[in-house]
């Protein structure tokens, strides 16, 4: 178990963490645009070496951040359904902390 978490913080920080947060925006954004459910789920995929060095499973705050890319895996099944508002609604909150991440990464010298 240590080696899947050694990898996961290994994509999470430093210039891998920018291009797989940058990776996940891009395939969010463009599953959105393009109403592509298999691309919101790989987003979602690479969403979450970002969202579990954040979060923690001892509050509840810890646990939103860790459960966080299950919002583009639903989005997934929204933009399969062809309910677009939906798709968008479930996005929007992983594309905001993406963002947020990223710019963090950035600030701190990567």
């Amino acid at each position: 178990m240590s080696v899947v978490t050694n990898t996961i913080y290994t994509l999470a920080y430093g210039i891998s963490g920018v291009a797989v947060t940058g990776i996940a925006m891009m395939l969010i954004l463009l599953a959105l645009v393009r109403k592509d459910p298999s691309m919101m789920f790989f987003g979602a995929l690479f969403s979450i070496p970002a969202t579990f060095v954040s979060g923690s499973w001892a509050d509840w705050g810890g646990i939103f951040m860790r459960l966080m890319p299950l919002f583009p895996a639903l989005g997934a099944y929204a933009v399969a359904q062809d309910d677009t508002v939906f798709s968008w609604v479930l996005a929007a909150p992983v594309l905001g902390y993406l963002i947020f991440y990223l710019f963090k990464l950035i600030l701190a010298g990567m």
